[in-house]
């Protein structure tokens, strides 16, 4: 298990995930060179997984902001629009800029400017 901090950039994610990949790789050298090297099957169905497609890109106003929040930072690198549909309109964002976990507001979209405020459970997302 890596902990990622919030608003992780995926560059952010792979090189901390490469930290502890190389650490991990490194112990595994050692336990194999005195022969002590122990083996976990991999489960059923394997780790590939195909690229994303435009629907993995969907929030869901059920997440937490924050959750939605680092999910934007962490792949903005595909660079594809996150769609949300609140209430039957589907909004197109392309940017996490902040969250309030704590946040509460009157309505599900608030515009301010360029920028959305969008009520999650709980907190509130802002983006463009």
């Amino acid at each position: 298990t890596v902990a990622l901090p919030d608003g992780s950039s995926g560059i952010e994610i792979e090189q901390l995930a490469g930290e502890v990949g190389g650490h991990l790789f490194v112990k595994a050298l050692q336990a194999a060179a005195v022969n002590n090297l122990s083996l976990e099957r991999q489960g059923s169905g394997g780790s590939k997984q195909g690229s994303p497609q435009d629907q993995d890109f969907a929030l869901d106003r059920a997440w937490s902001a924050r959750r939605a929040f680092n999910f934007m930072r962490g792949t903005a690198a595909w660079g594809k629009p996150y769609s949300l549909d609140v209430g039957g309109r589907l909004w197109h964002l392309r940017r996490a800029l902040s969250y309030n976990p704590g946040l509460t507001q009157g309505t599900p979209v608030k515009h301010e400017g360029d920028r959305l405020k969008i009520q999650f459970n709980p907190g509130v997302l802002e983006a463009v």
